[in-house]
């Protein structure tokens, strides 16, 4: 389901990888059939605060696979809503150099509280809180070149993970196309969506 879902020859180890390195585990159904998965972390991080540090709940997407006949139904959205919900965070995080990820947690994001803003942003720049929370993130994930001021990570997986992906709203790809990331050189970036403040 993996190897369909991502469109190119991801091996067993990889998949285990992402499936199991959270603690939270969504099996994603379309009707009857097991349609995918979303891996999960909750983390808890200490933030520069007025006070010295303060302790914000931050949930980490480890990954996802869905069948590729069932994509683009808004699955990964109702998965990423539920963890939201369970788990309350200050913010939502993840690794993708697929526009479409980006995309759609945007959407998840529009859809929750007011002011909440996601990183990187053709529009706003991220403050230290959420510079932290990406350097932490990228730092548990071992990226050793994320640039703290767009989020990206060039050549990360040395391939893209992606067989193909979906067109995206125009303002996604001119985000993409801003950062200059690459995936077929394997770049990334850390997504960062403030929930809470």
């Amino acid at each position: 389901m993996s190897r369909r879902g991502f469109g190119t020859e991801m091996s067993e180890e990889e998949v285990l990888g992402h499936v199991n390195a959270g603690d939270t585990l969504h099996l994603i159904y379309s009707g009857r059939r097991l349609a995918g998965f979303a891996s999960y972390t909750s983390l808890e991080m200490d933030v520069p605060s007025v006070c010295g540090f303060e302790t914000r709940k931050v949930l980490y997407l480890n990954g996802v696979a869905l069948d590729i006949r069932h994509q683009g139904r808004r699955l990964f959205a109702l998965s990423a809503e539920i963890a939201i919900s369970d788990g309350e965070p200050h913010a939502f995080t993840m690794r993708t150099q697929n526009p479409a990820m980006y995309s759609a947690l945007s959407r998840v994001v529009a859809n929750s509280q007011a002011n909440s803003r996601m990183y990187p942003s053709l529009s706003d720049v991220p403050d230290t809180n959420t510079q932290e929370i990406a350097s932490h993130i990228a730092q548990m994930l071992g990226e050793q070149h994320l640039n703290l001021s767009n989020f990206t990570d060039i050549g990360t997986y040395g391939r893209p993970l992606n067989g193909s992906v979906p067109r995206v709203n125009p303002e996604v790809e001119r985000l993409f196309s801003h950062l200059g990331i690459d995936r077929h050189r394997g770049d990334s970036m850390i997504v960062v969506a403030v929930l809470r403040h």
